[in-house]
Order: structure tokens, then C-alpha cells, then sequence
């Protein structure tokens, strides 16, 4: 008898966290990205977040990029200002870009977008953070992933 309480509470605990886990990513979702060209920083609209565009430069991880803007093919290595031309002039209009005042632009939560988000917040925690959490430094965990 115990045994099928049990099972129903985990049910209901799984389904609430799932969908706890849904609105956290929806809010995710539908957060855009602020493209400053003139300080070379992807950020977070409202929000203090942002990474520079040049930590594109060090990372082994274009693919990812390459292939949320839907290239094929190749190898790719891209300088800051050629990841910033990439986003600013997407392939086939991928999605619109809304300039908001001089070499700033708000960009959609797009696949695309995200990839780069998710590729520079990955080598940003790679290069700084990394070695200090290994010992289990509050506050320090690896970026979540924003691409869905």
C-alpha cells in the first residue's frame, strides 16, 4: 500500500518540477539579446549579463554556432568582428534585427543567437570560473544552456 503512495507522490513531484522547469525555460525563451558593436559585448536584455564577442577567438566550439545558423561544411574560426558581422547579417534573414541606438541592436532568442550565447557563456566559465569551483565555491556553477 505504501509502496503505490509512493509512486503517485513522485508522479506529482515530477510533473511540478516540469512544469516549474517549462515556465523557467519559456522566460528563457523570450528573453532577446542586446548586440553592442561598439564595446563588442552579446548581453541579456535587462540584465547585467554579457560576454565579449572575442571569446569567440580562443574557443574550439564555432561548430555549435555554424550550426545554429544553419552552415554546412568546413571548419569555421571567427575573429570578433566576423561573429558580429555573422549575427548583424544572418543567412537567409534568419531572423530581424531592431537597432536601438548607435552600434546597438536587439536581436530575437533565436536558435541562432542562442548557440552564441551558449558557445561564448561556455568558454567565458571555461577560462575563469572553472578552476575555481573545484572546490565547490558557492555561487560558481556552469552556465546554463540557453539553446532549445
Amino acid at each position: 500500500m505504501m509502496g503505490r503512495w509512493s509512486s503517485v507522490y513522485v508522479l506529482l513531484l515530477g510533473l511540478s518540477l516540469a512544469a516549474c522547469d517549462n515556465r523557467f525555460r519559456q522566460q528563457i525563451d523570450q528573453q532577446f539579446y542586446l548586440l553592442d558593436t561598439q564595446r563588442g559585448l552579446l548581453c541579456l536584455e535587462q540584465s547585467t549579463d554579457c560576454y565579449p564577442l572575442s571569446l569567440v577567438e580562443p574557443s574550439f566550439a564555432e561548430a555549435i554556432i555554424a550550426r545554429g545558423y544553419g552552415l554546412t561544411g568546413g571548419a569555421y574560426s571567427w575573429s570578433a568582428a566576423e561573429l558580429q558581422n555573422l549575427m548583424l547579417n544572418p543567412p537567409d534573414e534568419l531572423y530581424p534585427i531592431e537597432p536601438l541606438a548607435k552600434g546597438v541592436y536587439r536581436l530575437p532568442p533565436v536558435f541562432a543567437v542562442h548557440s552564441v550565447w551558449d558557445v561564448l557563456a561556455n568558454e567565458h566559465y571555461q577560462l575563469y570560473d572553472r578552476d575555481d569551483d573545484r572546490y565547490g565555491t558557492p555561487g560558481i556553477s556552469k552556465p546554463l544552456q540557453r539553446r532549445y
